[in-house]
């Protein structure tokens, strides 16, 4: 779905765009958001603040 390899995916996986991205791309599907939420034991109300401070946002917030 991202056009990127494995390899290449985990090269980037430190990368705050790519990890933006991967938090977009679970908050578009609630299913897999709740899944990966209660899975990992974050609240899915945390997903919209992370995405926007890796995007570059200061203090949290909500998608852009």
């Amino acid at each position: 779905m991202t056009g990127m390899s494995p390899e290449e995916l985990r090269t980037h996986a430190e990368d705050p765009s790519t990890l933006a991205a991967v938090l977009d791309h679970l908050a578009s599907d609630e299913s897999l958001l709740l899944v990966f939420t209660s899975e990992t034991g974050i609240a899915p109300e945390d997903i919209g603040p992370a995405r926007h401070l890796l995007a570059g946002g200061a203090g949290g917030g909500g998608f852009d």
